[in-house]
C-alpha cells in the first residue's frame, strides 16, 4: 500500500518534490533498496513496483524499508482523492478497514489499487 502511494504522490506532485520533502534518511534508503531509482534517460524518479527487483539486502532489514516509506508519506499530502491528508494517514486509514481481510495477493493488489484511485477498496 505504502510503494503504490508513493507511486501515485510522484505522478501527481512529482518525484523531485516528493523527495525534497522526505528526510535525507529515508530517501537514502529508499535509493540504496531501489524501491526509487533515477528514470533511466529522462528526468526525476519512479518508484519501482516489482518486489522482485528491490534490494532489501542493501538496507539490512524491511523494518528500515517500512521507516523510510513513512518517512517519505509522511510530509506529503494526497491531494488527488478530495481533501488533502498526509500519505501516512491515507494509508494508515487503509491498513486498518482492510488488514487481514483478503485470501488472496490478487485480491489484496486490487483492493490497493482501487483505494489508491480513489475508490473505496472493495474489488
Amino acid at each position: 500500500m505504502s510503494v503504490r502511494t508513493l507511486d501515485r504522490m510522484f505522478v501527481e506532485t512529482g518525484s523531485e518534490e516528493v523527495l525534497g520533502d522526505t528526510d535525507e534518511w529515508s530517501r537514502g534508503i529508499l535509493l540504496e533498496s531501489k524501491v526509487v531509482r533515477p528514470v533511466e534517460g529522462g528526468e526525476g524518479h519512479e518508484v519501482v513496483l516489482d518486489k522482485d527487483r528491490w534490494d532489501i539486502d542493501a538496507v539490512n532489514r524491511l523494518s528500515r524499508l517500512d521507516a523510510a516509506l513513512n518517512g517519505a508519506l509522511w510530509p506529503n499530502e494526497v491531494t488527488w482523492c478530495g481533501d488533502p491528508v498526509d500519505g501516512e494517514a491515507f494509508v494508515d486509514a487503509y491498513t486498518e478497514e482492510f488488514e487481514g481481510v483478503f485470501d488472496t495477493t490478487e485480491e489484496y493488489e486490487a483492493s490497493v489499487a482501487d483505494y489508491v484511485d480513489c475508490g473505496d477498496g472493495r474489488p
